[in-house]
């Protein structure tokens, strides 16, 4: 039995509405398993419960803890009953709705698809088919725009200036508006704003009271700073108070026009120390009053144009802001019926469906009745749409949220805070109640203090939309060995910009830092042991125990490197750039060639790779000797010339040959399989660095080939354009694999959930992105939208800016900050022992002495990246070490350049020996334990010849077609014959009864049916004792009768029968097939070659059934005839 704190029993025992501000690592996942399994034990059966996750990996956490918790408290039952009871809810857990909010919205679409008007077999589409879609509906509804001459475009295109300008634009608007629960109310509501004065004066003045806000927090500071003043310094303060009463007057103005003009009356006077001041006892004050001086230079470029003026500049913005909002409405519906055409759902069409069917009184009572409890974890990460789909099915007291504010880092995910921060303080008397979880049973006491001392530093309401307060302190739940928290920092030989990055220099910082980590991590390993608490055991620290948290996932490759060239082993979990994967690139340039050769990027590619196998020199030797052309002509001008290096050239052109013969007669699947098998190319990879990584990308490529497949798509050239597509239009992350003992190299975002025992959080010295601030386009969901545009309006082009939108991007610019400060705590709250972080700075010294002891919500906001947070506070929990930047320069460390000694003949004997090792049954181990009779006897070298191809001219592919009358013929009724208009009808009831699809419908061969049943066989099939139809069998076989192999080895032979009947206590087999007929074939020869196949089916049948097959009979329904074979 767990031992609970007062708070978590509360949090478990608790009835009605419950939010729960869970702290990291205060148990949240053990308090919500427990609360459920005391609703269970209380009588709630599990599948009257509602459980909504994060991720998918969570729910199947919270199942597995649920079913142990069960099962455990079955085994100590005080009865029979209460026992049985429990298992059958354990077995109950796997089905029970215990999901993602996305899961749980498939399932209602799926029982109530016809309420919101949705096919009955609808799939979910991936990233890359949704993007490819977008990129096709965009070439079609931009051309019909243009052709159109479509007034709101030509808006669009004069505003932004490009197509592709608008066209951004109007994604940003749709992508933006998915997350809120009515897209197209809200984008009216945002053109709206820009209907008339009224509207616009109300933009004017919502912008005069986020001025006056900041202005407030600055006059906040400079207050503080003036009281520190010694009264000594009389003539300083008097011209602080001065400045403090103007600033105090503008805190007055109501309207635009009176707080323009109180701006630029602001005047300052010259602010003068006695010369016995102290610099440091002048410092803070001269300080915080500079920061009011450039915040009001800042908002005089808010307020350049008189009102008059603002007021036009907002109504031609809202012009090109309702044509965004009315083209956004017209692209996803045009989307949404490129969709529903190829039966296609996004996981944003699964919230506003699921949202849409809940809506319908009938549908939400039936969940509001099903469900008596409803738990929703990491509720911090909802969003509005999520929001809503809650308010349908709960009943008003049976809610219960978990989760911590302070660790709401999915932003960029449309994620909203404010719905926790809402319920925070609702969530009282009776409409529900709050608990507190403080206690961390996860770190050491002096990284719980580092943690603390930062925040309750630099978080506050105003700055990071919460105050960590006393109710969000951490407290240590338990006893924790002894650990530590250090700062290092590294001095920064340049200053940095408090307006941009630079990308060049920060690498190069980062870089800096990994080779500091790397030593440490060293050291540690070397000198300090850990004491592990699950196991309570002492032991040494192993390469495992670390882990390297970075903003950003493209640098986490470089500080792979770095650590490894120091001899650190580390994995550096990738979080993008699929398509920019070497071997990815590779193989698409393969595929290309093969397609095409006359390409040269993607001929070169290949030709340099491995599977090329030449070299610069051969390649600029071919350019040499044939200078005129496309390099193509000059590699086969190579080939034509022989010689060694023609010959090459000659047998690489005939291996592009056969496999482009390959790709017509092979699904792309089936080719990406058989190249990676035949080139080596897949080996290559897996034996080089991160091989495992890069095997796991080439795996993936054959996934997206088999979803393109599956969603009716076929050829190489189209499934090269839809990975183009897709990499335009979409973020596909690298696939991810698990590694053994080494240092990981994360992301802060997928670090969350995560512990490790050393925690090195790197880069802290790195600005923060501000490049969505500079956007011309900027969106919120509480205030509209708003942007800068290109005013053509007379004979120039003037880019115009609006204060709608500078307003609006500082909103969101102190939304990320506040972002920023919770993902800093994600991070640093990950460490259980030891927290180190690194940066890089400009005089350290100066900084850190400079920085405010008790900062105020301004000193806060105003800080340009992490390290600024750091250096707050009081400086008593966190250890702070400057290093010079020179003793970390260089390349890699003398441990990993040390001359190799020379070999042991005997240890090199021993090698030799295993490396020349052969299996004596290597025969044997080429052998699949099961194998299908299809694949056995297909002859995947004959050439078949083709009837004119689908893609030619919309005819319906011959394996489709054959596929389709396979399925009819399985169904097809004994009673009588029939002609082919009943035949057809029989089609139709099929797909009525929803047995067979349209496209089956129309594709199935009537006719031929139709022969069937005036056929023969058909009428022995009807008088038959027993018939059996699509029989499936397994049956084991030596590898000697199957393949001829003298091999002691057995194989489970697969199939499945397409008709088999008794006839005068034997076995006939009959197999149908839809060959196509060929030139000069007669139908004996067809199915002849169809012999070994039913001659394998019988050894089968008559082994399972002990029963004699007399007669094998292949069933040419293109050739209308049935010939006996065998």
């Amino acid at each position: 039995m767990p031992h609970w704190t007062a708070d978590q029993l509360l949090a478990i025992q608790s009835e009605g509405n419950l939010i729960v501000s869970a702290a990291a690592g205060a148990g949240k996942t053990a308090v919500l398993t427990e609360r459920i399994v005391s609703r269970i034990r209380a009588g709630a059966p599990v599948e009257s419960l509602l459980v909504l996750t994060f991720t998918k990996a969570a729910a199947a956490e919270m199942k597995s803890r649920i079913a142990s918790r069960l099962n455990e408290l079955a085994d100590t039952a005080e009865n029979n009953e209460e026992m049985r009871y429990l298992r059958r809810q354990a077995r109950n857990v796997d089905s029970a709705f215990i999901s993602t909010i996305h899961s749980f919205c498939s399932r209602v679409l799926r029982r109530h698809y016809h309420a919101v008007g949705l096919p009955a077999r609808a799939k979910t589409a991936d990233e890359m088919e949704s993007a490819a879609l977008k990129e096709i509906v965009r070439d079609d509804l931009l051309s019909q725009l243009a052709v159109e001459n479509d007034a709101d475009y030509t808006t669009l295109l004069a505003a932004f200036g490009s197509e592709q300008a608008a066209w951004d634009g109007i994604q940003t608007a749709y992508r933006f508006t998915r997350a809120q629960p009515e897209p197209e109310a809200w984008l009216k509501n945002a053109a709206a704003r820009y209907a008339d004065v009224a509207a616009l004066l109300r933009i004017l003045d919502d912008a005069v009271v986020f001025c006056k806000d900041e202005l407030s927090m600055a006059l906040e500071t400079i207050v503080r700073e003036r009281d520190q003043l010694s009264p000594d310094c009389a003539n300083a303060i008097s011209v602080l108070d001065d400045e403090l009463s103007r600033y105090r007057a503008m805190l007055l103005c109501k309207t635009y026009s009176h707080y323009r003009d109180a701006l630029h009356a602001m005047e300052y006077g010259r602010l003068v120390f006695p010369r016995a001041v102290a610099e440091e006892d002048k410092a803070g004050a001269k300080a915080a009053r500079d920061m009011g001086k450039e915040l009001i230079k800042e908002q005089k470029k808010r307020f350049l144009r008189a009102e008059a003026e603002e007021l036009n500049a907002l109504r031609r913005s809202g012009a090109v802001v309702a044509a965004i909002c009315s083209l956004t409405i017209r692209f996803e519906t045009v989307y949404s019926e490129a969709k529903r055409d190829k039966n296609l759902l996004d996981y944003d069409d699964l919230e506003h469906f699921a949202l849409l069917a809940l809506s319908k009184g009938e549908i939400a009572q039936e969940y509001r009745e099903k469900f008596q409890w409803i738990a929703v974890d990491e509720y911090q990460d909802s969003n509005r749409v999520q929001e809503a789909i809650l308010s349908c099915i709960t009943r008003g007291d049976n809610l219960f949220f978990v989760g911590d504010v302070k660790q709401s880092i999915y932003r960029f995910r449309q994620a909203e805070p404010g719905l926790f921060l809402e319920k925070l303080a609702g969530f009282s008397g009776k409409v529900g109640a709050r608990i507190d979880l403080a206690s961390n049973f996860r770190s050491s006491e002096a990284v719980l203090s580092a943690v603390n001392e930062v925040f309750e530093a630099v978080m506050s309401e105003r700055a990071g939309d919460i105050d960590y307060d006393a109710r969000a302190r951490l407290v240590c739940g338990t006893d924790q060995p002894a650990g530590s928290a250090e700062l290092h920092l590294i001095r920064k030989e340049r200053a940095e910009s408090e307006d941009e990055a630079d990308a060049l220099e920060d690498a190069a910082d980062l870089e800096v830092e990994a080779r500091l980590i790397a030593q440490q991590i060293k050291e540690i390993i070397q000198i300090e042991t850990y004491f592990d608490t699950k196991t309570k055991e002492t032991r040494n620290y192993r390469y495992g125990d670390f882990a390297v948290l970075l903003r950003a996932g493209t640098e986490a490759q470089m500080v792979s490197q770095t650590l490894a060239s120091n001899s650190v082993p580390a994995y550096a979990q990738s979080s993008g750039g699929y398509f920019d994967a070497v071997e990815v690139q590779i193989f698409r340039n393969l595929l290309s060639v093969i397609d095409n050769r006359r390409q040269d990027v993607p001929l070169i590619s290949v030709l340099l790779s491995s599977i090329g196998g030449f070299t610069h020199e051969e390649l600029a030797q071919m350019r040499t000797a044939h200078t005129a052309g496309a390099f193509y002509e000059a590699f086969f001008a190579c080939a034509e010339s022989g010689g060694i290096l023609g010959k090459r050239a000659t047998a690489f052109l005939e291996m592009l040959d056969a496999y482009r013969a390959e790709s017509r007669l092979v699904t792309v699947e089936e080719l990406i399989g058989k190249l990676l098998d035949e080139t080596g190319f897949y080996e290559e990879m897996g034996a080089g660095g991160s091989g495992a990584q890069r095997q796991a990308n080439l795996n993936a490529l054959l996934d997206k080939a088999h979803a393109f497949e599956a969603a009716g798509s076929r050829g190489v050239w189209n499934f090269l354009r839809h990975l183009a597509l897709a990499e335009d239009n979409a973020s596909v992350g690298a696939a991810q694999t698990v590694t053994a003992d080494v240092v990981r190299i994360l992301t802060i975002h997928k670090s969350k959930g995560l512990e490790f025992p050393v925690v090195f959080v790197a880069g802290m010295g790195k600005q923060f992105n501000r490049q969505d601030v500079s956007n011309s386009l900027q969106l919120h969901a509480k205030h509209g939208m708003a942007l800068r545009f290109i005013d053509r309006e007379g004979v120039q082009r003037v880019k115009r800016d609006t204060l709608a939108r500078v307003t609006l991007a500082q909103r969101i610019k102190r939304e990320q900050l506040a972002e920023e400060m919770r993902v800093l705590y994600v991070a640093m709250t990950r460490a259980r022992r030891k927290l180190i972080l690194t940066a890089c700075l400009n005089k350290p010294e100066e900084k850190l002495a400079a920085s405010a002891r008790i900062p105020t919500a301004w000193q806060a906001i105003k800080c340009s990246s992490p390290v600024r947070w750091l250096l707050m506070g009081a400086h008593r929990q966190m250890q702070i070490t400057i290093h010079e930047r020179e003793g970390w320069l260089g390349g890699v460390s003398a441990s990993a350049t040390q001359e190799i000694p020379p070999f042991d003949p005997v240890v090199l004997e021993a090698i030799e020996s295993r490396l020349n090792w052969t299996y004596a049954h290597a025969e044997a181990a080429q052998i699949r334990a099961k194998a299908a009779v299809s694949r056995i006897v297909k002859g995947e070298d004959a050439m078949p010849v083709f009837a004119r191809p689908a893609f030619l001219g919309g005819v319906t592919s011959a394996v489709f077609a054959g596929t389709a009358t396979h399925a009819a013929m399985q169904y097809l009724p004994l009673d009588a014959a029939m002609d082919e208009s009943t035949a057809a009808e029989y089609l139709r009831s099929l797909n009525e009864l929803g047995k067979i699809t349209q496209e089956q419908e129309t594709a199935a061969d009537a006719s031929a049916i139709a022969w069937f049943t005036q056929d023969a066989l058909f009428a022995r099939m009807q008088k038959a004792v027993r018939l059996e139809r699509e029989l499936p069998f397994s049956y084991p076989m030596d590898a000697m009768q199957l393949y001829g192999i003298a091999a002691e080895e057995t194989v489970l032979l697969q199939g499945v029968l397409d008709a088999c009947f008794l006839e005068s206590g034997e076995w006939v087999i009959a197999d149908y097939k839809t060959d196509r007929v060929r030139p000069n074939e007669t139908a004996e020869q067809a199915a002849q070659k169809h012999a070994e196949q039913l001659q394998l089916y019988a050894l089968a049948l008559e082994s399972l059934t002990g029963q004699r097959v007399k007669e094998l009979v292949v069933v040419l329904l293109s050739h209308r005839v049935a010939v006996r074979v065998g």
